[in-house]
């Protein structure tokens, strides 16, 4: 899954990333204090990233934790993956792949021709550990592949990803039958483990899962045009309702209150990722520009706001929001306009502070398609 910025017309993958590092080790003196708690700390990224002349196919050994995978251009048949220290190495596209036979077909058009995306099915945890790629050798499926070490997950066609959880700890899979409404799963990698989702997770009144936490629980919101037959939840303009659910059942419900925060009072919140301290982002186009919100997932309480610069450029919004990338949250700054007048400069990753102009972190070649590592599934 990758957001889709219309008015620009790029693609790139929704940013978080969370590294755990612990203090202390655990110690046989039973008289000593408890080991200090984990700190969040923000990862390592490569720096300027240009095409390169030559890049080595990825090897099947370990390479390290990948800060993200990019084509050079729209137009571009080449795949790269780029480690966090600025290595790059070549993902075989798809289109060179051997494909399905059928091939498979838009369903409100069965006689049109599927045009092959290089990077369809690729995608990255929020750690940077695990690379998705679509199998077409195993029928369509997907295989997740531990980039620092050996260990893949082969998942079947009817397997379809759609959210990392912060830590890279568990996938929720939508997994698709021909019999029964499509069930969800939660798929810890690292063990194989699959856990079902209750089939009504969010509880009625029109909600959807929009995250899963590295617990195991789900951030649920209203979805429009989703109908579970109950009357759906409203919340008052400028607010929004959640819910956080059990995978096996049980939610509780909070409201996001932006109303004193916002200049445009009925503006839609939507929920950006969720970090794994107990924290998401509570994200909102407001009075021209993008805004995002800290909020505890315990209570709905907006904690701060962090400083998405408001700057345009022919009119058009040339920063988006990512994720949270440990105590940081990542933002893009991305100009490729085509018209009136063609304008296109370096894309820059960013720390976004609460206050002042943002840090950047890496660059990447100006017309690329990039996909980052955070909650996109692939």
């Amino acid at each position: 899954m990758s957001l889709v910025s219309a008015g620009m017309g790029y693609r790139w993958g929704v940013l978080p990333v969370l590294l755990v590092v612990g203090l202390a080790a655990a110690c046989a003196d039973r008289n000593e204090p408890p080991a200090a708690a984990p700190v969040l700390v923000s990862a390592t990224w490569p720096g300027d990233v240009a095409v390169p002349k030559k890049a080595d196919p990825l090897p099947a050994t370990p390479v390290g934790r990948s800060a993200a995978i990019y084509l050079p251009d729209p137009n571009s048949r080449d795949v790269y993956l780029v480690t966090e220290t600025g290595r790059q190495y070549r993902l075989v596209p798809l289109g060179q792949t051997a494909l399905p036979k059928p091939q498979p077909t838009p369903a409100q058009d069965p006689g049109a021709t599927v045009p092959i995306d290089p990077t369809f099915g690729v995608g990255l945890s929020p750690d940077g550990r695990w690379l998705t790629e679509t199998n077409w050798g195993s029928g369509g499926g997907r295989v997740l592949r531990d980039l620092t070490g050996t260990a893949t997950v082969a998942l079947p066609r009817t397997d379809m990803p759609r959210f990392w959880s912060p830590g890279g700890r568990l996938l929720l899979l939508n997994v698709h039958s021909a019999d029964v409404k499509d069930a969800q799963v939660e798929l810890d990698p690292a063990t194989g483990t699959r856990t079902p989702v209750a089939q009504d997770v969010c509880g009625d009144g029109g909600f959807g899962v929009v995250a899963v936490l590295d617990d195991g629980k789900l951030l649920c919101k209203p979805v429009r045009g989703y109908n579970d037959g109950a009357a759906p939840v409203k919340a008052e303009p400028g607010t929004e309702v959640f819910r956080v659910a059990a995978a096996g059942g049980g939610t509780r419900q909070f409201t996001v209150d932006l109303r004193s925060r916002l200049a445009d009072k009925s503006t839609v919140i939507s929920a950006g990722p969720p970090d794994s301290a107990g924290h998401f982002l509570a994200l909102a186009y407001d009075g021209g520009r993008n805004r995002a919100f800290v909020v505890s997932l315990a209570d709905g309480k907006v904690l701060r706001e962090v400083a998405v610069p408001a700057e345009k450029v022919e009119g058009f919004e040339v920063w988006l929001v990512g994720g949270f990338d440990g105590d940081k949250v990542i933002g893009v700054r991305r100009v490729d306009i085509g018209s009136p007048t063609p304008i296109a400069e370096p894309i820059q990753v960013t720390w976004l502070a609460d206050a002042g102009a943002p840090k950047v972190v890496a660059t990447f070649p100006r017309e690329a398609v990039l996909i980052l590592r955070g909650t996109t599934a692939g």
